[in-house]
């Protein structure tokens, strides 16, 4: 495969994961519920690469491309500052953790996965 075959097609996972964390932005209630589910799958899918030494191109695809593209710190960053200076400081404490602590056990959770399977 040559190289702009392949950036080309982590710039297309990419953008499918943009696509898909569009999607999911939707769904918000009393927090933004879709930006934590794109942040936890994306870590998930980041998880099950872990211990894999160098980058390969899976990694290259799923991660960078897809997961990277999937993932977004900025969004659930803002959201939390539009909490706080609304006053909804629970609403932004409850964001602030609930996007640390679920992404951080998707990627245990895809390592986990990724170990099994591969025994």
């Amino acid at each position: 495969m040559t190289t702009v075959l392949f950036i080309l097609l982590v710039a297309g996972l990419g953008g499918l994961g943009s696509i898909l964390r569009f999607v999911l932005a939707r769904f918000s209630g009393v927090l933004p519920w879709g930006i934590l589910i794109a942040n936890t799958v994306a870590s998930l899918v980041a998880g099950m690469f872990l211990g894999g030494g160098q980058p390969s191109a899976p990694y290259s695809l799923l991660v960078v491309g897809f997961a990277g593209g999937l993932s977004t710190f900025s969004s659930w960053a803002a959201q939390t500052g539009t909490f706080w200076r609304a006053g909804l400081y629970r609403r932004a404490t409850y964001n602030a953790a609930l996007n640390l602590l679920l992404p951080a056990m998707g990627v245990v959770a895809g390592a986990i996965i990724a170990f099994s399977l591969l025994k």
